[in-house]
Parts: structure tokens; sequence; C-alpha cells
């Protein structure tokens, strides 16, 4: 009897000691392009176009000190990014028009093979880590902010997919108004 009250508790003990992490919601993009885990409560905003591209956003805010934002960018039909282009300048351009500290600035692929810059920050007591993703024609931006203790970063990148390339998108066919022919 002694023995299964000590092995109880060491199992306990493993279990705190380990931490049991409480499950994340996973968000699946309506257009099915990708998923991400992110901790409750979930705010997304419907696609919209600015300028020459469309954005989603999905964000997590769990208290006021540490908030997750995953932001796809596409261009609108006829438009064609540089995926590599949008990489190469995203981390120095971001710091100088916020005036940040970059504290990270690597370029590599993630585990499915996508190629991904790594970026960190700081200013005034905040910390923002970003990655972001090229999916073809889509640029994945996964941003952390956080003061004080360090949200779980790692499981918020590792908890993304991206399920389908964006692929180029041709302007729709315009046709004449009524009582109009083309010229042939």
């Amino acid at each position: 009897m002694a023995r299964r009250c000590r092995l109880g508790v060491a199992v306990a003990v493993l279990v705190l000691a380990g931490g049991c992490k409480p499950s994340w919601p996973r968000y699946h993009a309506p257009d099915g392009t990708f998923s991400v885990e992110l901790p409750p409560p979930l705010r997304t905003d419907a696609e919209r176009t600015e300028g020459n591209q469309r954005l989603l956003s999905v964000e997590s805010r769990g208290n006021e000190d540490q908030a997750f934002l995953v932001q796809r960018r596409r261009p609108v039909p006829g438009r064609r990014l540089d995926p590599e282009g949008v990489l190469d300048g995203f981390c120095p351009e971001f710091a100088r028009a916020r005036d940040y500290v970059i504290t990270t600035d690597a370029r590599g692929k993630r585990r499915d093979g996508r190629p991904a810059q790594t970026c960190a920050f700081q200013t005034e007591g905040l910390e923002i880590r970003i990655q972001v993703v090229a999916a073809g024609q889509c640029i994945y931006t996964l941003m952390a902010m956080w003061r004080g203790p360090a949200p779980d970063v790692d499981r918020f990148l590792e908890g993304f997919r991206v399920a389908t390339n964006c692929e180029e998108e041709q302007p729709a066919a315009t046709t004449p108004p009524l009582g109009e022919t083309r010229a042939q």
C-alpha cells in the first residue's frame, strides 16, 4: 500500500514538474491555407484589401502583457510578389519604422522546408519575436509580444501550419456593360 502511495506521489510530482499545458484551440483559415494553435480568447478579422494586397488577421490576447498575432498577406489578383525579396528586407525595415533594437535576425527554413526569416526586437521593456514565412504567393507574419515573463513562443511558432501554398491569381475577366459589345 505504501509503495502504491509513493508511486502515486511520484507520478503527481512528474506531472506537475513536467507542466501539463492547457490545450490551445486550433484556428483554421476559412480558405484552408493555414492553421495555428493560439491561446484563447481569439479575435479574427475578415480578409480585407489594403492597397495591392489582401490581409487576414488572427489575434490572441490572453492578458494585457502578452499577445500573439498571425497575419496572412497576399497580392490582389493580377499582382505578384517576390517572397524572397519580402523576407530579405523585413527585419531591418520593421525595426527602422518603429525605432526598435534588433536582437535577432536570422534566415532559415521551417520544419516543413518553407523559407522563413526570424527576428527579435526590444523596446522599453517590450519583447517581440517574429517569424515571417513564405508560402507561394502568401507571406505569413507570426508575432509574439510580451512584457515580463515570456509566453510559450516556441509552442506558438511550432503550432503554425501551412496547408497549401497560395497561387498567383489572375484578375477576373471583365464583361462589357449591357448594350455594348467588345471590338473583335
